[in-house]
C-alpha cells in the first residue's frame, strides 16, 4: 500500500498512529501481521464471553466476567452490541471513519457508551480524565452525536475486567460525561491526525522511513524492528554519544528498562 491511498481508518489505528508511527506503518501500509500475545487472546476470550452473555443469555465461565455483567444493564433487544459505526457513517474528507462499539445503550439526549477491557492490575487502568480525551470512546461518541442529532452528552464507560487468576475475580467500572462541544474538539483533533496518516501513506516509500518511537517498550513487532531495529537503536544511541546529547541519552535509556545492555550487533536478551 506504500505510495497508495487511505481509503479507511479506525479509532485504534489512530491510537497506534499517535503510540509509533513506525508500528502503525508497518501494520496498515506495508501489511505486516504481527503474531498475537497470551494477554490478548486472554482478553479476546473473556471479551467473547460478555458478547455471548448480552446477545445469546450464555453464562460466562470467567468469575471475572460475571463481576462485569454486574455494571451492565439486563439483556435486550435495544441494546446495541458489537455495532459497527454505520448508518450513519463519519468520515475524514473521503476516508471512511469506522470501527465496532462493545456496546451502546441508546438514548436521544445522552446515550452511554461502553467498552470492554481486560487488565492484569486495576493499578494502571485510565483515570475519568483520560477517558475524556481517549480516541477511541471520543470516536464513539462523534458517530453517537450523528446518530441522535438531538444528543447533547454522551456517557463514556471503560468496563475492565481483571485477568490475573491469583487475584480475586473483580471487575471495575470507570465512567465519564462528555459534551457535544467537548467531542468536537477532540474530533477535530482526530481529523488532523488521520489527514496526516492519509498523507504518510501516499508518499513514504520504505517502512524506515516511518518515525518509531523513541522510547518504545513492547510493541509486538520488535522482531522486525528492534527499536525496532537493532541497529538502528545502536545507531542512535552512537549517533547521541558523538553529539554528547546527553538529555537525549537518558531518554533513550528507558528504551532498555527491560532489556540488559549489551555490546553493540549483540542480540538484546529481554529480562524474565
Amino acid at each position: 500500500m506504500a505510495g497508495g491511498k487511505l481509503l479507511h481508518v479506525s479509532p485504534s489505528q489512530v491510537t497506534k498512529f499517535g503510540e509509533c508511527q513506525r508500528a502503525w506503518g508497518l501494520t496498515k501500509i506495508f501489511g505486516y501481521d504481527p503474531p498475537s500475545t497470551g494477554p490478548q487472546n486472554k482478553g479476546t476470550a473473556l471479551h467473547n464471553q460478555v458478547e455471548n452473555y448480552l446477545l445469546h443469555g450464555i453464562p460466562p465461565e470467567n468469575q471475572s466476567v460475571a463481576k462485569a455483567l454486574e455494571f451492565l444493564p439486563p439483556r435486550s433487544p435495544e441494546l446495541l452490541i458489537e455495532h459497527w459505526m454505520l448508518e450513519p457513517s463519519i468520515h475524514v474528507g473521503d476516508i471512511q471513519y469506522r470501527g465496532k462499539i462493545d456496546l451502546v445503550i441508546p438514548h436521544s439526549i445522552s446515550p452511554v457508551i461502553i467498552d470492554h477491557k481486560t487488565t492484569k492490575t486495576f493499578k494502571y487502568i485510565k483515570t475519568e480524565e483520560q477517558l475524556a480525551g481517549d480516541v477511541q470512546l471520543l470516536s464513539y461518541a462523534k458517530w453517537a452525536s450523528e446518530k441522535w442529532p438531538e444528543s447533547k452528552s454522551y456517557n463514556l464507560e471503560h468496563l475492565y475486567i481483571l485477568t490475573d487468576e491469583e487475584k480475586p475475580p473483580a471487575a471495575k467500572p470507570v465512567c465519564v460525561t462528555v459534551s457535544r462541544d467537548e467531542v468536537n474538539a477532540v474530533w477535530g483533533r482526530i481529523s488532523t491526525t488521520v489527514r496526516k496518516m492519509a498523507d504518510i501513506t501516499a508518499n513514504v516509500n520504505t517502512w524506515e522511513d516511518l518515525k518509531p518511537n523513541y522510547i518504545c517498550d513492547v510493541c509486538g513487532i520488535e522482531g522486525l524492528c528492534w527499536w525496532l531495529e537493532v541497529n538502528v537503536r545502536w545507531g542512535k544511541i552512537g549517533q547521541l554519544l558523538a553529539n554528547y546529547d546527553y538529555e537525549l541519552l537518558h531518554v533513550c535509556a528507558e528504551c532498555y528498562r527491560k532489556t540488559k545492555f549489551l555490546v553493540p550487533n549483540e542480540k538484546p536478551v529481554k529480562d524474565e
